[in-house]
């Protein structure tokens, strides 16, 4: 298989990935970086759109949370603009927060805005789609054999702005 057949191939798995778990139709333009490990079992890739957005979509072989999701994140150097709840769905997060919650407090009916944000960040997020707003120079990775961050990219970006 050819450099330019495998990268094909790869966009073509975001796509349908970015469509069938998040109900999103996005135009990739490159990937810009690929299998970022993030933890012994989650990866990242990184990748542009045409429009000259900059996504991440995490991946975990077991279980991940949006509060896992937004750790990893900031440990490979990059800020996020937004995250993407699976099938569209707005209300996700939030939903499977009340539930965490009420699995904690079993009765209570009603959470502080404090604590509704602290349980949707349990959420499970095996597949996470994340907005990019900014990178500042470097990516790191997670080396599994000593169980350290590592300088694997320089790449800076920044998200414009008009207002």
């Amino acid at each position: 298989m050819s450099d330019y057949e495998y990268r094909t191939m790869r966009i073509g798995e975001l796509l349908a990935i970015s469509k069938r778990h998040f109900s999103l139709k996005l135009s990739i333009a490159e990937i810009l970086f690929e299998d970022i490990e993030t933890s012994p079992n989650s990866t990242c890739t990184i990748f542009r759109t045409n429009t000259n957005d900059v996504y991440g979509l995490f991946v975990a072989k077991d279980q991940q949370t949006l509060a896992d999701v937004k750790r990893y994140a900031k440990q490979i150097g990059v800020t996020i603009d937004g995250y993407y709840a699976p099938h569209g769905e707005r209300s996700y997060f939030k939903r499977n927060g009340f539930i965490a919650f009420q699995r904690a407090y079993p009765g209570r009916s009603s959470w502080t805005p404090q604590e509704a944000t602290y349980y949707s960040t349990l959420s499970p997020y095996t597949i996470g789609l994340v907005h990019i707003a900014k990178v500042d120079g470097h990516i790191r990775r997670f080396s599994t054999t000593d169980a350290h961050w590592r300088d694997a990219f320089d790449f800076r970006y920044v998200k414009a702005r008009i207002q």
